[in-house]
Formats: C-alpha cells, sequence, structure tokens
C-alpha cells in the first residue's frame, strides 16, 4: 500500500450500481486531501454498461477504481452459511477482505453501497486503532446485544455482557494487519457455522459476537439514518432498506441530499418513485406544517390519520386537517380515545385440545377499552412462512405460522421480531397460549380474567410492573443455574409494558446448556448428573413430563419442553434482578402466596411435631 493512499472496500451487483456511483461521487466531491481513493470493487453482475457509467461518474486524478469479479472469488467457505435478510451470499464477501486486498495493505475501510459520503473520508482514515480490529458506529435501533430479536440472542451463553453495545456493520474501519494475524474471518465464518439456529443478521450478528470488546466506538454522525434528524453535520447518511430516497420515512432533506449527488452521476435526473402507503398516521413531534405540505403528495395516501392530543395541543395539527379537507376534499380521521396500544401474540400449541380457547381470548379483549389492539395468532406446528389476515369487525389479526423449538418462547420471540419487522408500535403487551383457560381452577370462567385483566388494570400498569400468575413450588426450594427458582411467573397469559418486554433477554437455555442437563440422544435417563439444576426442580420437571410417554420417539419432545420450563423460571429471575416488580393476578382472597406458604410449613411443623409426641 502506498503511504498517501485511502483503501476502500466494497461490494455491489447490478441493482445497486447507481447507488455504488452516488457513494464513491460524493466521497470524491468531499475528499480534499492529497491521498489517492483507491476503491476495490466486488462485482456481483454490474453490467459492462453500468461499470462504465460508474467510471464515468467518478472520473477523476483522485480516485482510482479497482474491479474483483465475483466469479473469481473463492465462496466454498461461506456457502452454506444461513441467509435470513438476503437472497444471496454477497454480504458474506465482506469476510473475504483479508485475502481479497494485497498483504501490504495494513488497514482499509469497508463501506456499504447505499451511502452520501457527506465529509472527507479521510478524518476517518487517520483514525487510531490501538487495540482494537475495528472502528463502527453503534446500530441506531439495535442498541445492545440484549435486544430481543435483533440483538446477539444467544449472547449469555457466550459470556456477552448484557449492555455490551451492538454495531452496524456498514461503515466499519478495519485494522487489516491485525486482522489477519488473528484470523478473524475464520474465527467468524466458523462461529456463524456452528450457531446457525442464532443467525439474524448474516455476518452482522458474527462480526458483534466475535468482536464485542475489540471495537471503537465512532461518532453516530459517521452512519447515521435518513429517518432518524440531527442539528449536526452529518458525515455519513445511510440509506438503509425501508429508509430510501422512495420511502416517506426518508427525511426530505436527506431525500434532497442523495438527489444533489445523483444529478453528479451518469444517472443525473433519475428519481424513485415514493412508495405510499395506504394508511399514514401524521405525526407533528419532528415534523413542521410546511413541510408536510411540500414534501408528501397527500392525493396518493387513501387514509390520513391523526392523535386527538395533537388536534387539541398543537396548533400546526389544526391547520393540516383544514388543509387536507380544502386541497383534497378528504377528512383526516381524529384518533381521540386511543392513547395506547396492545399488541396480543395467541400461541397455538394444542389447537384441536383446546378448540374455544381464541374466541375466550376476543371476549377478553372486548372488556378492554381506549387500547388500539392488534392481534397476532402464531401457530407452534406450523412453520409456514407466509402471513395472513383473519378477518375481524374490532382487531387487526395476523395469522402467521411458527416453531415449537422453545415453546412459547420461540413463539414469543418470532412474534415480537413480526411486530418491529411490521413497525407496529405498542404500549402494553399481552402473551396467551391455548391453555390459558386451563391453567388454574379459577380460571375456567373468562369473566375471571375480565376482573383481573381490564381497561383499569392496563392503564395502572406501571413501567417496573407485570401481570401474571405467580406460581410457587411452596415446601420445595430449587435452584436453576444457581438461581433460585422457587416462584416463577407462569406465561400462559403475561401482560407487561412493551418497555419492560424490550429490556427482556426472552431465551435463556440454548442447545449447549440443554445438552448438560438433559441427555442428547435419548439414554432411559431424562437428566444428566449436573449441579446446573437441583434435585427437587428434576422431581417437579420429571412429574410435569409425566403425562407424555418417555420414549426415544419423544425424546425430542420431551427436552424442548423441558427447556420451556426451565426459560419459564429464569425469564422471573431476569425480571428481579431487573426490579421488575410481579403482579400475582390470581392471589385468593386477598392472601399473599408467601402467607400461604407460612401456614403450609407450619401445618408440616405441627404434623412432624404430633407424630414425634405419639412416637414418643
Amino acid at each position: 500500500m502506498e503511504e498517501n493512499e485511502i483503501t476502500i472496500f466494497c461490494v455491489c451487483d447490478n441493482n445497486f450500481a447507481m447507488y455504488l456511483a452516488v457513494m464513491l461521487k460524493s466521497m470524491v466531491v468531499n475528499h480534499k486531501s492529497s491521498e489517492l481513493l483507491h476503491a476495490y470493487i466486488i462485482n456481483e453482475g454490474i453490467t459492462d454498461k453500468n461499470v462504465k457509467k460508474v467510471e464515468d461518474s467518478v472520473s477523476s486524478d483522485n480516485i482510482k477504481l479497482e474491479w474483483i469479479k465475483a466469479e473469481s472469488l473463492d465462496v466454498n467457505n461461506i456457502k452454506g452459511l444461513v441467509l435470513t435478510h438476503f437472497k444471496n451470499y454477497m454480504t458474506y464477501y465482506r469476510l473475504l477482505i483479508q485475502d481479497l486486498l494485497p498483504n501490504t495493505i495494513k488497514k482499509a475501510i469497508y463501506i456499504d453501497c447505499d451511502i452520501v459520503v457527506n465529509k472527507d473520508i479521510t478524518d476517518l482514515w487517520h483514525m487510531g486503532f490501538e487495540d482494537n480490529l475495528l472502528f463502527a458506529v453503534p446500530d441506531q435501533f439495535i442498541d445492545k446485544v440484549s435486544k430481543p430479536v435483533y440483538g446477539i440472542i444467544n449472547y449469555k451463553e457466550l459470556g456477552i455482557p448484557s449492555e455490551a453495545k451492538y454495531f452496524n456493520a456498514g461503515v466499519l474501519l478495519i485494522n487489516l494487519d491485525k486482522w489477519r494475524k488473528e484470523k478473524i474471518s475464520e474465527k467468524i465464518i466458523k462461529f456463524l457455522k456452528e450457531n446457525k439456529k442464532y443467525v439474524n443478521f448474516e455476518d452482522q450478528y458474527g462480526l458483534n459476537a466475535i468482536l464485542w470488546n475489540r471495537w471503537k466506538e465512532l461518532d453516530p454522525l459517521w452512519n447515521h439514518r435518513p429517518s432518524k434528524d440531527l442539528t449536526e453535520y452529518l458525515c455519513i447518511i445511510h440509506y438503509i432498506k425501508g429508509e430510501r430516497a422512495d420511502s416517506l420515512r426518508c427525511r426530505q432533506k436527506f431525500r434532497d441530499l442523495f438527489y444533489h449527488y445523483v444529478d453528479m452521476t451518469a444517472w443525473k435526473g433519475f428519481r424513485l418513485s415514493i412508495k405510499y402507503p395506504k394508511t399514514v398516521l401524521v405525526s407533528f413531534k419532528d415534523s413542521s406544517l410546511e413541510s408536510l405540505k411540500k414534501n408528501v403528495d397527500w392525493s396518493k395516501i387513501e387514509n390520513i390519520q391523526m392523535l386527538k392530543q395533537d388536534i387539541s395541543s398543537i396548533q400546526e395539527a389544526g391547520e393540516f386537517g383544514d388543509w387536507i379537507k380544502k386541497e383534497f376534499n378528504k377528512e383526516v380521521e381524529i384518533l381521540g380515545a386511543v392513547n395506547k396500544s396492545l399488541s396480543v401474540l395467541y400461541v397455538y400449541a394444542e389447537k384441536d385440545k383446546y378448540p374455544k380457547s381464541f374466541d375466550s381470548l376476543l371476549k377478553l379483549l372486548d372488556g378492554i377499552k381506549g387500547f388500539d389492539i392488534t392481534v397476532i395468532c402464531l401457530d407452534n406446528l406450523d412453520e409456514r412462512k407466509d402471513i395472513s389476515k383473519i378477518n375481524h369487525p374490532t382487531y387487526n389479526i395476523h395469522d402467521i405460522g411458527g416453531d415449537n423449538s422453545s415453546w412459547e418462547f420461540s413463539a414469543w420471540r418470532k412474534g415480537i421480531k413480526f411486530l418491529e419487522d411490521k413497525s407496529i408500535i405498542s404500549d402494553i403487551f399481552l402473551f396467551a397460549n391455548d391453555s390459558f383457560l386451563n391453567r388454574a381452577e379459577e380460571g375456567k370462567d373468562i369473566n375471571f380474567y375480565k376482573s383481573k385483566i381490564n381497561t383499569d388494570a392496563l392503564n395502572n400498569l406501571k413501567e417496573n410492573e407485570v401481570l401474571g400468575e405467580l406460581n410457587r413450588n411452596f415446601l420445595l426450594d430449587t435452584t436453576l443455574l444457581g438461581d433460585n427458582v422457587s416462584s416463577f411467573v407462569r406465561t400462559h397469559l403475561f401482560v407487561a409494558p412493551m418497555s419492560v418486554v424490550n429490556k427482556l433477554s426472552l431465551i435463556y437455555i440454548d442447545d449447549n446448556i440443554i445438552n448438560n442437563i438433559c441427555p442428547k440422544e435419548f439414554n432411559g435417563k431424562m437428566f444428566n448428573d449436573t449441579e446446573l439444576i437441583d434435585k427437587n426442580l428434576k422431581k417437579i420437571f420429571s412429574d410435569w413430563i409425566g403425562h407424555i410417554e418417555f420414549n426415544k420417539k419423544n425424546w425430542n419432545l420431551i427436552r424442548s419442553k423441558i427447556k420451556s420450563m426451565m426459560n419459564e423460571r429464569l425469564l422471573t429471575v431476569e425480571l428481579r434482578k431487573k426490579n421488575i416488580k410481579i403482579i400475582n393476578i390470581w392471589k385468593k382472597k386477598e392472601e399473599d402466596w408467601d402467607i400461604i406458604k407460612t401456614k403450609l410449613i407450619a401445618m408440616s411443623e405441627k404434623k412432624n411435631h404430633l407424630n414425634s409426641s405419639l412416637q414418643n
């Protein structure tokens, strides 16, 4: 590597050729130093015509383009890796960086194509690594590794602290010298192959898991989403999927900035058509009346909604409604009573056994007023990927497939991922499975639930509280992974603020731990000889599993249920460690379970004393 060169590395296919030209052009325009920009580009099927357009767009004395054809790559090592958000292995190509760039290159900037570089990249290039392997910006959505669904799902088993930050891999300054010496790419690829079931964001999952304490934090200005706003001068704007120039989520000033650079390329004059959703909820928190009038074609939006509190408290909101009526002859729907939203995740696990359970749940929801309610029905025995809607006059009901790998907990994770993928905002989360009416004597009557889970209960639920059945093993003290789990909240019906749910890991027992507790293959024993779980809890689990025939055929089912029951108890451990109060909806006659336990202990001691006296 020449001393006066800045090494850039990126990957692109034909669909993103224009974005590549914009990224490189913006980098060239803002590059002020004398150092040559040397860009190595993996070409995944870009046509010759578009290659020439890219080259013509950035023709300059201060940049050199070096194309690497994807078909020339040795990709055997990355074949078979999990694809969750991409249709091909392109995203994994950045893990080949150490082999594709000459050994003389000691560091490089990896950069996604859907980016505008709005500042001299030299400022990033000359940052000092110290003992770190890379510089990156913390992800603006996934703030830490423990974020449910999107973070590192098995972070606990990997020994990663829950508060460890999680970075976005779209902009990386990589210490290639140290990277090669420590064989980081090999480690990440090996890790991804060994943890396939936890992979959620392809190589970004592996990068964060392996390098969680080996990266240095960049200012967010170096990788900023266009849906967010900052008063500071942004260095890099990252137009991620769903926030590109064709999305209403992209702020107009960033849309204008993108087209400013488009018009400097061979794609001059090209404009993306904005994708207008059917319904838009107008917010005035960070949008002015002027910008809303100017930047959105409201004639293309079928349903326009505003919140009643905005109309009553923000003058511009009222003016906006009058303007819509005058210009487009449309009425703005005022969402008056709905101040909170409730998302309900209902899981089918034994549909044939409880055929009327869902109807009972809807009766429970009928008693909850003043909430915008979304219902997700998830069939744990059907792994289909399609999503359908169930027609209902009152509720938005989505029907999706699931998997029974961790019973309620695998469903829980998938349901939350659905909410986040669909940008469904929730204030409160209610989780129920189809057996919820049959878990306790009182629950046989849906009116009992209505007396405990209703409008007042949800409105009065505090940010550090959850509702559920607090189950106790009475005289049996039990421990799991070193934690006391003598009492735990049952998850067949569980209500919590979404802010609490977002703090929870939702997975505590992975395959490594379950293999240490239960034999991996059926051998006639339910548990290994281990101190990870005490004998009392083993007995409780064995008694519960007793209704399932204990044989080789049912072994995977039994293991998954044991894993679910352990997860249920460790959920309670985490709630308590986070100082979340569990409100027990099953209190009878206002008696606390601690009082009941004390009474039972006293009765037992009295009985033992009586027996002793009789023997004497």
